[in-house]
Order: structure tokens, then C-alpha cells, then sequence
């Protein structure tokens, strides 16, 4: 079950009496602290787009704040989607999708997932 980070186990994730702003940052962090210590790099900025994606939201919308309170749905989906990260699974196999040459691509296990670097060597055969 998702809880507030390590040594916080006490602290079941919930809207509570916290604001909901809040309440979705402070989904984010714990995220965050649980894809860092499973090794993820850019742990902050996975941990916001899985939120995002469990959600339903573009991941601005957790900044900006949401007008409801994650169902128990959303969150149980949530808890999937984390454990999946922190055994490896790479984001765009979970998401479906990674952009690409600002293109959206449909991504799953029978398909490589594009690099950044992978954009340099098409702009280098583009220039020539």
C-alpha cells in the first residue's frame, strides 16, 4: 500500500484533512523517495509523470491543483503502476508511449524505446 515515504508507514496515503494541492505534492515526494531508493534516476520527474498517468492528468495540473480527491481506484492503480518502476520496467512500457522527435509513439516489450541520443543521430543524417 502506498504510505508517506520511509518511516512513515503510519501515514496511509489520503486526501485527509490536508489540502488537495498538497495532498497530490505530497503523493508526488513520496514517489519520488521510493523510485530513489529502488535506483531510478530523475526520480522526481518519473514519480509526477506516474502520478499524472494514474490519474488522468497532464502532470501540471498536480502543480497547478486538482478539484477532486484521487479515488481509491486511482491510487490502488497507482501502487501497480510504482511497484512496476521500481522493478525496472522502463516508464514508457508503462505509460504506453514516449515521445520521440516531438512525436508520440505507442511503445510496449516488443519495441525498443527511443533514446534521447537516438534524436541526435536523426538530426545528423537530416543535416547531410
Amino acid at each position: 500500500m502506498l504510505s508517506g515515504g520511509a518511516g512513515s508507514a503510519t501515514r496511509p496515503l489520503g486526501p485527509g484533512v490536508i489540502s488537495r494541492r498538497r495532498f497530490h505534492l505530497d503523493l508526488v515526494r513520496d514517489i519520488a523517495s521510493r523510485l530513489a531508493l529502488a535506483g531510478i534516476d530523475e526520480a522526481s520527474i518519473e514519480a509526477r509523470l506516474l502520478v499524472a498517468f494514474a490519474l488522468g492528468v497532464e502532470p501540471l495540473d498536480l502543480v497547478r491543483g486538482l478539484d477532486k480527491d484521487p479515488t481509491r481506484v486511482e491510487l490502488t492503480r497507482l501502487e501497480d503502476l510504482v511497484d512496476r518502476r521500481e522493478n525496472r520496467e522502463p516508464l514508457a512500457y508503462i505509460r504506453g508511449a514516449r515521445e520521440f522527435y516531438g512525436l508520440e509513439f505507442y511503445v510496449d516489450s516488443s519495441a525498443l524505446v527511443p533514446r534521447p541520443e537516438t534524436e541526435m543521430l536523426v538530426d545528423l543524417a537530416r543535416s547531410r
